[in-house]
């Protein structure tokens, strides 16, 4: 709660007004005591009066008042000061005033990947791994005339695509007091914000993760400029963007129509929001802007007609990196999971703490390397 500040100055040196005439009134009265005393014992011949005179006598009289009312005045300042009343003392009452506490946890909010929602998501069952066969060649098929004999065609080839069920793992101690003791519930507190750096983890792996114990993220995946059947299937295509540090309206343009027709009826962008703030400036070669907002809530942005979506885990844009991927995401990439956060509560290991585990099992790779593309910067 903010608290005014309040000048007691002014209260203060009033007071010491007031008790200052006071005791300047108190100090006349006893003078003019002490004179008619002087007098008394001068007519009375008592040793050890004054000298009768009257001149040294108010001298050592009025030398006396002055100092007695500068140390009455310094008293009274002390303790005035000492003894006032505030918020900043908190014998002195700051006890009293206590600040309002929310009765919520400002949560801080992180950036979230799109791409658990925009992929093909697969559950796995009591399995270690998913599999899926893929087609890598294709089937033989020739003319004939009517007489003409038919040998045998070729088949086509399989592979097949394996995608590891990984663990992500979070192990996080808190005092049995403050879960009694805390106004907030601190325990689903603790849970929820383990949960959401699970999500944001998998968000990053499925970008540029290894592949060692966790998910392989598509831009660690071997790359060729050879087209789609020419090139291992292994490797994922990209497309030059046509200078050493930017992006291109040529480059994108050529990454759009690199993608054959199949995917790129279902096709969506996926770049960072500083690479997204780059193309909002470009323009196509009548001067119109080539990015389109969204004029809906929820509705995505468009370029060259097909959605735009954010992952800040994306690279900037710099010199043979890959901002920005073009793909069929349904086709172009899996995500394999065990559904759920697993939680354990153990208060019994660590006294007097309690530790909150909670794993969860997910893997991901790329499952259609037709399915994507990538925008290189470079001329090559």
């Amino acid at each position: 709660m903010p608290v005014e500040a309040t000048n007691i100055d002014t209260p203060i040196e009033d007071a010491i007004s007031e008790l200052t005439e006071a005791a300047t009134t108190a100090l006349d009265q006893v003078k003019t005591l002490g004179d008619r005393l002087d007098k008394i014992e001068a007519r009375a011949g008592r040793p050890g009066a004054p000298a009768n005179d009257n001149f040294s006598v108010k001298a050592a009289n009025d030398n006396d008042i002055a100092a007695e009312k500068k140390a009455l005045a310094d008293y009274v300042r002390h303790n005035a000061e000492i003894k006032a009343m505030s918020v900043g003392s908190d014998p002195d009452g700051g006890y009293g005033v206590t600040p309002q506490l929310s009765a919520d946890i400002h949560r801080r909010l992180y950036d979230q990947s799109p791409l658990r929602k925009i992929a093909r998501v697969v559950e796995v069952g009591s399995f270690g791994s998913y599999e899926e066969p893929q087609q890598i060649g294709d089937a033989g098929a020739t003319w004939v005339s009517e007489n003409q004999t038919r040998p045998a065609t070729t088949t086509p080839s399989l592979g097949v695509v394996s995608v590891p069920v990984n663990e992500i793992y979070a192990s996080q101690p808190v005092t049995q007091r403050l879960l009694d003791d805390s106004r907030f519930d601190m325990a689903a507190f603790v849970m929820e914000r383990a949960a959401d750096k699970f999500a944001r983890s998998e968000g990053t792996a499925f970008v540029s993760g290894n592949g060692v114990g966790q998910p392989m993220g598509f831009l660690t995946y071997q790359t060729d400029s050879a087209a789609d059947f020419a090139r291992d299937y292994k490797k994922v295509q990209y497309v030059p963007s046509g200078s050493a540090g930017a992006v291109t309206f040529d480059g994108l343009k050529s990454l759009y129509w690199t993608m054959r027709a199949p995917h790129r009826a279902n096709a969506a962008w996926v770049m960072s929001s500083a690479t997204a703030s780059q193309l909002d400036r470009i323009q196509d070669g009548t001067g119109n802007y080539i990015w389109r907002d969204s004029i809906a809530a929820d509705v995505p942005p468009t370029l060259l007609g097909r959605p735009v979506y954010f992952s800040e885990d994306m690279p900037a844009v710099a010199g043979n990196a890959f901002p920005i991927a073009f793909a069929n995401w349904k086709a172009a990439y899996i995500v394999c999971d065990k559904p759920g956060v697993r939680w354990l509560r153990d208060p019994f290991s660590s006294k007097p703490n309690v530790i909150f585990y909670a794993y969860k099992r997910v893997g991901g790779g790329v499952a259609d390397t037709d399915a994507i593309k990538l925008l290189k910067i470079g001329t090559t």
